[in-house]
C-alpha cells in the first residue's frame, strides 16, 4: 500500500510520515519476493497537479518523482513531444505522456474529458498509432517517451491484454526500454544543460480529492481511540485488527477522492462495537444502610481475552463517596461481580455511573447508571436501637424474677 505522499506534504505532520511510508516500503520491498524488482526510490504522484511544496517534501527521500501528466508543460511553444525528462530544483522528475499511457490503459479522452473504455484490439492500434505519430514529429531524433499504466486500470486488466498491449509499441520505429535509461537520460541532460526549460510550478497546489488536516486529525483520533480501547488486553492487535493501520489507510494513493473518509467512518463503528464487548451491567435499585459497605458492579465480557480494567464510580451527590477505584480482571466470554468499597455521608436518593477505565486512566468498555437508596448510619442505629431494647426486656425479665421470687413465711407464736 503506498502513501499518497502529495497529502502528506501539505499537513503539518506530513516530514516524519512521509520519512515512515518511505522507510516502510523499501523494508516491503526488500522482504517480499511478490514485490522483486519494484522500485521504492521512485514516487508516483496520486494528483492531477504538480506543486514546489510536494518536491521539497520528497527530496532526499526518493531519487525519482513521476509527475502527473498534465504538469510540467515547456516554457515556449514546440511542434514535437520533447523527452519526459525534467531536473527541478536538484530533483530528477520523470512526465508520463498521457495519450500514450490512456491508450494503453484502454482509455479514451479529449479536452472536453473521458469518453469511454476501449476494447483491446481498439487500445492495441491507438498505441501503435501514438507512437508513429511521435516518430514523425522528429523522425531524425531519438526521444525517450515515458509510459505510465494507472493502478486502476492495470488492476482491472488481464495479464495477457496488458502484455498485447505493450508489445504493440515494439516495432519498427519504437522500441521499449527500462525506467532506469530514462533516470539515466534525465541526470545527463540536467548536468550538461541540455534540459528544456519548463513552466515554473505553483508554490501549492489545490486538490480536493486529498485528505486535509482536520480529516488526518479525525484519523489519528479515532486510531488513538481504539488503541486505548484494546490497551486492556494481553494482545490488543488481536481485538483491533486492521483498525491500528486506519491513518496508514486513509493516507494511501488508493482511498483518495473522499474515499478515505468511508473508511474513518467505518473503523469509528468498529469502535463502538469493541466498545460494548466490554461493558458494565445495569441492576436494581440498590438499598445502602450503612457507612460503610461494598457496591457490587457486574462487568460482562464479550471478548476472547481476558480485560485488566479499574471500575470508577461517579455519583450524581455527595451522599456517597468511593473509598477508591478497585482494579480487576474480567475473565473472557463472562461475568464478573466487582466489589467496591463505598463510604455513605448522607441520606437520600442518588444514581451513581459505574465505568471503566485502562492503565492510563482514559475510558474503556460501555459504562451504566446505577440507582442507589443511601441511608447512612440506619444500620449503626437500627442495631443500637434493637439492642437497647433487648437490654431493657432483659433488665424488665430480672427485675421479673427478683420479684416473683420465694416468699419468707412468718409462723405464728
Amino acid at each position: 500500500m503506498d502513501a499518497d505522499l502529495v497529502a502528506l506534504s501539505h499537513v503539518s505532520t506530513g516530514a516524519s510520515q512521509i520519512r515512515e511510508a518511505i522507510n516502510q516500503s523499501k523494508a516491503m520491498v526488500g522482504k517480499d519476493q511478490l514485490l522483486s524488482g519494484a522500485r521504492a526510490d521512485v514516487a508516483i504522484s496520486s494528483s492531477l497537479e504538480l506543486d514546489q511544496t510536494y518536491l521539497d517534501a520528497v527530496k532526499g527521500q526518493v531519487s525519482t518523482v513521476i509527475s502527473p501528466p498534465d504538469a510540467l508543460y515547456p516554457a515556449g511553444d514546440l511542434d514535437y513531444i520533447p523527452d519526459s525528462t525534467a531536473f527541478l530544483n536538484n530533483q530528477r522528475v520523470l512526465i508520463p505522456d498521457q495519450t500514450l499511457s490512456e491508450s494503453v490503459s484502454g482509455v479514451l479522452t479529449t479536452y472536453e474529458g473521458f469518453l469511454g473504455n476501449l476494447t483491446d484490439f481498439d487500445a492495441r492500434q491507438l498505441a501503435r498509432g501514438t507512437t508513429a505519430v511521435i516518430t514523425r514529429q522528429r523522425p531524425d531524433q531519438v526521444r525517450h517517451i515515458l509510459l505510465l499504466v494507472e493502478r486502476d486500470s492495470a488492476s482491472n486488466m488481464d495479464v495477457k491484454d496488458l502484455n498485447d498491449r505493450l508489445s504493440a509499441i515494439n516495432n519498427s520505429w519504437s522500441t521499449p526500454a527500462p525506467l532506469t535509461e530514462l533516470e539515466q537520460l534525465a541526470s545527463t541532460k540536467a548536468s550538461d544543460g541540455t534540459e528544456i526549460e519548463r513552466e515554473p510550478l505553483p508554490v501549492s497546489s489545490t486538490d480536493p480529492y486529498r485528505i486535509n488536516e482536520q480529516e488526518l486529525a479525525t484519523a489519528s483520533k479515532t486510531v488513538s481511540t481504539t488503541q486505548n480501547m484494546v490497551s486492556i488486553y494481553n494482545e490488543p492487535a488481536k481485538i483491533a485488527g486492521s483498525t491500528l493501520r486506519l491513518t496508514e489507510v486513509a493516507t494511501s494513493s488508493a482511498w483518495r477522492q473522499g474515499k478515505f473518509m468511508v473508511v474513518i467512518d467505518d473503523v469509528g463503528c468498529r469502535n463502538k462495537i469493541i466498545g460494548n464487548m466490554l461493558r458494565t451491567l445495569p441492576s436494581s435499585t440498590i438499598n445502602l444502610i450503612d457507612s460503610s459497605a461494598h457496591l457490587p458492579v457486574r462487568v460482562s465480557n464479550d471478548t476472547s481475552q481476558p480485560a485488566k480494567v479499574t471500575i470508577h464510580l461517579r455519583p450524581s451527590r455527595s451522599l456517597l463517596r468511593s473509598k477508591g477505584d478497585t482494579t480487576a480482571v474480567i475473565p473472557a466470554n463472562s461475568q464478573t461481580t466487582v466489589m467496591v468499597p463505598v463510604n455513605a455521608v448522607g441520606s437520600g436518593d442518588i444514581d451513581v455511573k459505574v465505568s471503566m477505565k485502562n492503565a492510563l486512566g482514559q475510558p474503556v468498555g460501555s459504562s451504566s447508571t446505577v440507582h442507589m437508596r443511601v441511608r447512612a448510619n440506619w444500620e449503626s442505629w437500627f442495631t443500637w436501637g434493637l439492642g437497647s431494647v433487648f437490654s431493657v426486656l432483659m433488665v424488665a425479665g430480672i427485675v421479673r424474677t427478683v420479684h416473683r421470687g420465694r416468699r419468707v413465711v412468718i409462723s405464728e407464736g
